[in-house]
């Protein structure tokens, strides 16, 4: 079970995360968004819907940089203990 990843909409079945970067390093690195196979379908790993980013900490994110599971990756073992408080969010919000 993960831990609620301190973007807001944690728990939101309709919602995807909403922090769009994550720091790595001096430099912060986009995410690759949850990609749905079927219209409907979620995550299994974080339950976000398609076309949205996982919430931190899903063992089914992409990296961007290699494309392995960001969990697994040599790149995701660097921002993995970050803070949790967002600090990418949306323009408009």
């Amino acid at each position: 079970m993960m831990d609620n990843c301190g973007c807001g909409t944690w728990g939101d079945s309709n919602a995807g995360c909403l922090i769009q970067k994550l720091p790595l390093g001096t430099v912060d690195i986009p995410r690759i968004p949850f990609h749905a196979r079927k219209k409907g379908e979620g995550c299994l790993g974080c339950g976000v819907p398609g076309e949205t980013f996982h919430h931190r900490g899903c063992s089914l994110e992409r990296c961007l940089l290699c494309l392995n599971l960001l969990a697994e990756c040599i790149h995701g073992e660097h921002m993995k203990n970050v803070d949790t408080e967002p600090t990418h969010l949306p323009v408009g919000r």
